[in-house]
């Protein structure tokens, strides 16, 4: 009698060892794998697959051209748009010294090298003083006059621009994997994340079912 007693207890206990193992950790697979698939399927599969009367198609592949026409609004009405990139134009200093740069390089290699080849007599009369006074002179000039210029090519440059458009096609031309590649470059931690936290709920689901099968 006393062994039957033992043996029944020895049972119940790993009856309920493998239950509050067994239970949870098939549990948090399950939580796991669920939410890899569902990550999975946010890019997966890339074209339509039928199943019956079901056709089934990553999200992201689905709806590529909505994502690129709902970013192209996002991108030209809350984060870039024309009167941005023309302020960034016009008050920009790096870029007036950039343009600085360039427009005395030119100058002075049309004043000491081009102009002398047409006219090679002026050899006389550009000296290092010259150039230095008609560098001077044209940009003082250029400072009461860039921002007006500056202004006139914004306009012109920026005018025909359609930044909703430029970014909706972008967007399109991705392919799926290239989309795929730059969404898990951005977001793979939190993907991870979201797989892992599966499994973590997964387990304590586990628990409970267990905690509820012992009791009952």
């Amino acid at each position: 009698m006393l062994i039957l007693i033992v043996q029944l207890r020895y049972l119940n206990a790993m009856r309920l060892l493998l239950l509050f193992t067994i239970v949870p950790l098939s549990s948090a697979f399950i939580g796991w794998l669920t939410n890899y698939l569902a990550v999975k399927m946010l890019f997966h599969p890339r074209q339509p697959r039928g199943f019956g009367i079901f056709k089934i198609q990553g999200i992201f592949p689905k709806r590529q051209k909505a994502l690129a026409r709902k970013l192209g609004d996002l991108v030209a009405d809350n984060i870039l748009n024309k009167e941005d990139l023309k302020q960034e134009i016009l008050y920009n200093p790096s870029v007036d010294e950039e343009i600085k740069k360039m427009l005395e390089s030119y100058l002075d290699n049309f004043l000491r090298n081009k102009l002398l080849k047409f006219i090679p007599m002026a050899a006389m009369f550009v000296t290092d003083t010259l150039i230095e006074t008609v560098k001077q002179n044209f940009f003082e000039d250029w400072e009461t006059r860039k921002d007006e210029i500056k202004n006139l090519l914004a306009d012109k440059f920026l005018g025909d621009l359609d930044i909703k458009l430029l970014v909706r096609q972008k967007v399109e031309d991705f392919s799926s994997e290239k989309l795929e590649e730059v969404l898990f470059s951005i977001l793979s931690k939190e993907f991870r994340f979201i797989e892992n936290l599966g499994a973590v709920f997964g387990f304590f689901i586990g628990l409970v079912q267990a905690f509820a099968f012992s009791f009952f």
